[in-house]
């Protein structure tokens, strides 16, 4: 295992961890996307925070638009897969 696999398996703890105490989803959510690897983060906070499109993403980051487009499915892929780990869990 990475170690962007081995930091985003830390955060699913802590986040099964407050899920736990009771915390809201949101706050869940958030640390789920905290957990991604720094590239995709940002992608995935200028696309669905910032509603920038993914040419706008690419022109804001100087990254090509294929790096843009990879790094957003791969944030979405580790996000969908956390949280369905979280709720298969429930």
């Amino acid at each position: 295992m990475d170690r962007s696999a081995d930091v985003f398996q830390n955060r699913l703890r802590e986040i099964r961890r407050l899920r736990d105490v009771g915390i809201d989803t949101r706050v869940l959510v958030r640390n789920v996307i905290n957990g991604l690897p720094p590239a995709q983060q940002q992608a995935i906070e200028l696309a669905f925070f910032r509603g920038m499109s993914q040419r706008e993403i690419a022109a804001k980051t100087n990254t090509p638009l294929g790096t843009v487009k990879t790094r957003l499915e791969l944030g979405l892929k580790k996000i969908y897969d956390g949280l369905k780990e979280l709720k298969d869990e429930l």
